[in-house]
């Protein structure tokens, strides 16, 4: 579940993460991922949530990419976010 805003020259993807798993999840990112209208990756962009993720719970995150590059912004560019790395506790 996300959100993608640009405001000036930022642009800022916020969503949600859930934590199905029966253990905690730790150092954890998010990453999205950017497309052309062919299909054809252009960029990406990731984040560390800060926190650890106990199960069964949600946390909020937040990617900020300052001064994108108009193909990010452009209304045929197709954002995919996806938790991109991260481990479970206890290892």
């Amino acid at each position: 579940n996300f959100d993608t805003r640009v405001d000036g020259k930022e642009m800022v993807v916020t969503g949600m993460i859930s934590n199905l798993a029966e253990s905690a999840w730790k150092s954890v990112s998010v990453e999205a991922e950017f497309f052309d209208e062919q299909g054809l990756f252009i960029d990406e962009e990731s984040e560390y949530i800060r926190s650890d993720i106990v199960a069964q719970a949600e946390e909020h995150f937040k990617i900020e990419i300052r001064n994108p590059r108009n193909e990010l912004t452009a209304d045929t560019t197709t954002l995919k976010v996806k938790v991109s790395g991260g481990r479970s506790k206890p290892f």
